[in-house]
Formats: C-alpha cells, structure tokens, sequence
C-alpha cells in the first residue's frame, strides 16, 4: 500500500466526488492542501474523481515520492476515462489496476496486430531463431484475435475492437521496416520482451479483477501461453544477441 504523507500542490477545496473518507486538510498556504496519510491505506476502489479532477491533477503533474498523481486518477478509477488515461500511462499497471473492459479488448485486439505484423518482417529480415520465434507468434497471436473477434460479435463482450494499429505502435513497426540485419535484429528481439512484458501484465490484471465473467475467463486461459511467449523472447534476445 502507498504511505505518503506529502504535501501536495492543488486548488483549495474537495475535488467533486470524492467520497467521506477522503479528506483534504486546508493548509496555511491557500495553494496546497494535505492528503490525509489514511487515505492512501484505503482500499482503493473505494474512492472516484470526476473526469474534471482527472484533467486537473494530469495537468499539475503532482508529484508523490516517486511517482506523478496522475495516481491520483487510478486510485480510484470509478470513471472509464480514469481507467483509460491510467492503463494508456501505464499507472494501472504499476498499481496492479485491472483495465476496464474497453481498454483491454482495445490493448488485446492492437497487440495481437502489432505481433503478427512485426512477425512477419522477422520472417523475411531476421535471423534463423528469429523466423522460427515469428512463426509461432503469428500463429497464436491469429488464435487469440479470432478468440477475441468471437467474444465481442457474440454478444458476450461489449466492446469496440480496433481496425488499424495506433500511433504507437504503427512507429514501432515502421521503425522496424526500416532497419535490417543486426539493427532490425535488436529492435526486434527488444520490442518482443517488452510487448510480451506488457501482454502478460495486462492479462493477469484482467484475469484478476476484469468485470466481465467470459473475457476474464478467457484471460486467464490465455495468460500462461503469453508467459511462455515472455519466456521464448527472452532466451532470444540472450541467444542472438541482436546479431544476424
């Protein structure tokens, strides 16, 4: 549990919906108020800031020991945009937040693309241990996008899937369209432990605390095969050595 006790720079007053328990001590300094350090004891779930508050704590990049409060909008991530803002930061995952049903069939769908896509460049670019990586990775990351394409057409998941890579990784994979040889081997065996480190992150909080039964079934299903991708893409990286 976090135990910071910091004085924390914010406007005077109580951000609109927050519950009983959290409390802002007014300090001298019409500027600053003090979060009360039970606060952050508290079950997380328990508290919920506005999407304005949300806004306002992002822009005031607050700063807690080591980490922004842009935490402040995790802690309690009633509202989907709270969830959005805190799994695209990547906050959800630090404070072990289980993504809304939205932003993890969006994080899945977009994944499952980046993996087949960058697989096969390694087909034609990569090294020897590098196709027979990207071989299996298009064919089980085809399976679980049919899974996933199946749950949400069925009715069982209500959720947007995506059509096309977002920003992020579209640069990724045209950075990787433009390197070869050992250049395109590093990136590629780099980008694999990271995506893969992200992958199982984002499964195991879902399979923990998802609200939807079937797609947190799936989840949980699905997560040891993705651990032995994590798994697979390390002893690459180590055994290549990025070198064709």
């Amino acid at each position: 549990m976090i135990n910071y006790q910091d004085t924390l720079p914010w406007p005077v007053g109580e951000p609109s919906g927050a519950s009983e328990a959290f409390k802002l001590q007014k300090m001298p300094d019409a500027g600053t108020a003090r979060f009360e350090k039970r606060y952050f004891r508290s079950p997380f779930r328990d508290f919920r800031f506005s999407a304005e508050d949300i806004v306002r704590l992002l822009s005031n990049n607050i700063i807690i020991g080591s980490s922004t409060v842009a935490l402040g909008c995790l802690l309690l991530a009633g509202p989907a945009a709270a969830q959005s803002v805190g799994e695209k930061t990547g906050i959800n995952s630090a404070l072990d937040i289980a993504p809304a049903t939205a932003d993890f069939v969006k994080e899945v769908a977009t994944s499952d693309m980046f993996e087949i896509a960058a697989s096969k460049l390694a087909q034609d670019k990569g090294n020897a241990p590098e196709k027979t990586f990207a071989s299996q990775m298009i064919a089980d990351h085809t399976k679980t996008s049919t899974e996933l394409k199946g749950l949400v057409t069925s009715g069982k998941v209500k959720a947007e899937l995506p059509t096309a890579l977002d920003s992020s990784h579209q640069s990724k994979l045209d950075k990787l369209k433009g390197e070869n040889g050992q250049d395109f081997s590093s990136k590629f065996d780099s980008d694999q432990v990271s995506a893969h480190k992200d992958a199982v992150s984002l499964f195991e909080r879902y399979a923990k605390g998802g609200d939807n039964p079937d797609l947190k079934d799936w989840a949980g299903k699905t997560l040891p095969a993705l651990k032995h991708h994590l798994d697979m893409a390390e002893s690459l990286k180590k055994k290549t050595g990025g070198s064709t």
